[in-house]
Parts: structure tokens; sequence; C-alpha cells
């Protein structure tokens, strides 16, 4: 591997090797949010969800895809919300095909679909005669428009071992892979070939690898002709060879309806990557300037994690200078925890209650936009921040409404008309006539 062009060798897990950096940090990830479909386009192939147990994963969910004598499974499974790319929500579709006819009643293709067993493809033949090529095809997708999402991003590749071969499809940016004496892995262009024994897992038959710039990640496996009973599968894990920068936060802002009142703002979304021991953060924060307009309660807001649990108690929280702040503290820093996860962060506050601030912001539909672009700093084993700058979005507020009520009575006070309720933003003007009395 030490031949192949322009790679980068590492003698252990995050020593020695330059980072991924943040331009190529994204990495799917099964979040909170994620929901999942799954099919196929031929009637001839049956899907079911079974539990099952693949690598090192805890027994999980993964849909089964079978198909009779003869015939090629193709199919296919829709993840959405499963991480950001500057700034837009991603979602991915991955289709997955066998490339020979079943052979035996025992051709199927395993591919995961909850947190433990996410995006893990494996197949079965059950005779070490019947052995498939997988072809995984991975399309990333602008959730709001479902239209393809071009993006950079990394890949890890782990137990490429004697049994199997893998080849990426997806031109190769960057790859990292293990030093000569402990590397286990042999390469034609971008076919990968291991020699380890198979069921050992160890890193020296694996590999990183960045993109650049696609909507689609492409790669397959299947049996090295030298092995019987080939294939298997291939994992799918946060890990890496070397650290990975933390990408630039992602930014939404909400529509409130209820200006003065205390309601959800913005929704700060940042990923906090896969990091080894030696790399582990010794300062981290993200900082979100408040503008004028609104006012925050740093108390009210909050922080969940990839599994939407609140992990506000790990963060310090405060507002100074018109920052917010949110912190995470050393100590957590120091767990690994800490690392592989989608934070969001909920902002709560409401418009100031000035009109005279507001009014000249408000737009034609009465509505009061209010942007705000959130910053990510970290630091690792050194005094200095490096820091990335998000997207910018708008909180929506609703302008607050006022009801004139005007009466219309003579000279007793008796009515000589109903009366002419007029709701309108306050603070602005409205207009009434006088009834005509005949």
């Amino acid at each position: 591997m030490d031949k192949y062009p322009g790679v980068n060798l590492v003698s252990e897990m995050g020593s020695g090797a330059p980072a991924v950096d943040a331009a190529h940090s994204f990495r799917p990830m099964f979040t909170d949010q994620t929901q999942v479909s799954y099919g196929s386009d031929d009637p001839n192939v049956n899907y079911q969800v079974e539990q099952a147990t693949l690598f090192q994963h805890p027994s999980s969910d993964y849909v089964v895809f079978r198909a009779p004598l003869n015939d090629v499974i193709q199919s296919w499974a829709k993840y959405t919300n499963v991480g950001f790319y500057q700034g837009k929500n991603v979602d991915v579709k991955v289709d997955v095909a066998q490339q020979q006819p079943v052979k035996t009643k025992f051709g199927l293709i395993d591919l995961g679909i909850d947190t433990n067993s996410f995006l893990v493809c494996g197949s079965n033949s059950g005779s070490s005669n019947d052995d498939y090529t997988i072809s995984v095809d991975i399309h990333f997708l602008d959730h709001a428009t479902q239209k393809p999402l071009i993006l950079s991003g990394y890949w890890f590749f782990l137990e490429i071992n004697e049994l199997k071969i893998v080849t990426v499809n997806t031109p190769i940016q960057k790859l990292i892979t293990m030093t000569p004496a402990k590397n286990h892995l042999s390469f034609h262009d971008q076919i990968f070939q291991g020699t380890d024994p198979s069921g050992t897992g160890p890193t020296s038959s694996g590999l990183t690898l960045t993109y650049d710039r696609v909507s689609d990640f492409s790669y397959s496996f299947g049996p090295n002709p030298k092995t019987p009973n080939g294939g298997g599968t291939v994992d799918y894990t946060q890990d890496s060879f070397s650290n990975i920068q933390a990408p630039p936060p992602a930014i939404k802002g909400l529509p409130v309806a209820n200006a003065y009142q205390d309601s959800s703002l913005y929704e700060i979304n940042q990923t906090v990557p896969y990091e080894n021991v030696r790399g582990y953060f010794t300062g981290w924060k993200v900082s979100l300037p408040i503008d004028p307009l609104i006012i925050v309660n740093p108390s009210l807001t909050t922080v969940t994690d990839t599994n939407g649990t609140n992990v506000t108690k790990n963060f310090d929280i405060q507002l100074v200078n018109n920052q917010l702040g949110v912190t995470a503290k050393s100590s957590v820093l120091s767990q690994a925890t800490f690392y592989n996860r989608l934070y969001r962060i909920h902002v709560n506050g409401h418009l100031v209650p000035d009109s005279s601030k507001w009014l000249p912001k408000m737009n034609e539909q009465n509505v009061i936009e209010v942007a705000g672009t959130p910053t990510e700093f970290d630091k690792m084993n050194t005094d200095s921040w490096s820091q990335s700058t998000g997207n910018t979005d708008s909180v929506q507020f609703e302008a607050p409404t006022g009801q004139v009520t005007v009466k219309y009575v003579d000279k007793n006070q008796q009515a000589i008309a109903p009366d002419k309720v007029t709701t309108g933003v306050i603070d602005t003007a409205y207009q009434t006539s006088p009834k005509t009395v005949i």
C-alpha cells in the first residue's frame, strides 16, 4: 500500500497522518430524527426486518432482501436526517444490488436500519460456490428539495480480510492506511484485497479515504477468488486512521408565532467527529452572536445528542456581551462518549418588547426576520483555537398584534351600530370612520 499514489501512512490509529480536514469531515450518521424506508422495484424480491449480529455490533435490525432462483436482488433503503453539509440537512438513498443471479435458496442481502447497524451491509449464499458480489450506491439528497446534493466527505473501511475484495468506484481524493510493516492490503487501481485471517478484524486491513464534490459514493465487495466462501460483510463505523477536523455548525431559524413569549428561536446542529485518544479536544465551544432585537435566556437553552437525549448538564451555557456560548466541560472532553455525536443546541428567547426597535425591520408580510451565524471553536493539545463558521439563517417572528374596538353610540351612549373590531400590528396606524345616522 505504500506504493499507492499520494498515500498517507500511519503506524497506529491517529498518529502521523494529517487530519481529514473540515471540508471532508461529512459522514452519514443515524440520528434521533432519522426515518427509514426500504423496498425493491422488482416485485419478485421480498424483504422483511430481522434481528442479526454482524461484526462486533450488538444484535440489531436489518432489512433482509431475498429473491427467487436465477433472479438478481435489487433493493434500496432511504434514511432521512443523517447529518448536515454546509447548512443543508442530508438524506441518503442506498441502492444495493447483487451482481450475479441467485443460485441457492440462501441468497440474500442484509442492510442495517437502526442506530447500531446503520449502513452495515452483508451477503450470504450458504455455499462456498455461490458467493456474490454486492454493489452499494449511496446517493446524497438535500432533505428540503430531495434533489441530488454535491458534497465532500470521508469513508472508513475495516476488515478487508483474506475473504473479500472491495472496489471503490468513486474517485479517491486522499488515502490513509497503515505502514507497510503493519499493512496487510494490496491494491490495483481502486481495488483493495486483504490477507488477514477472517474474523480477526485488525486495523491492518482497513483504510480511510476522502472523496471530493460528488453526489454519490459507490463501492462493491465480493469474494476473493483465492479463498472459499468469501464476500461476507462490509462494516460501517465513524472511525478513521487520522483525526478529523470538526465541520462548521449548521443553524436553522424557526418560525415564532408569539413573539413576546419565550420560544425556540434557532436550532444549531454541530457534529463532533470521531476522535481517538490521541485526538481528544482540550477545548470545545459553539458561539452565536445575539442580535439586539432578541432577548435570549441562557437557562432555557438546551443541548440534545444524536439519540435525542438531553445532555445540557455537560455544557456551560453563558451569555456575555451579546455572545451566547455553549462550552463543553473539561471533564466531558476526556471521555470517548463525547465524540462521534451530533449535538443540537436549542436556543430559546423572545423578541425585544420595544416596537420602535423592531418595526423598522418588519417586512410586508408583517414578519421580523433576525439572522444568526454560529461558529465552532476547538483546540487540541495547544493553546490556539481553530474555528469554523457556519451558515446564516433567520428566526421569523410574526409581528405582535393588537385590537382596536370602535363603538358607535349617540349622545346618550346608546349603540347605534355594531362595534367594529380592527386587528393590526401594535403601534401602527389604523383608520376608522363615523357612521351616518338617519
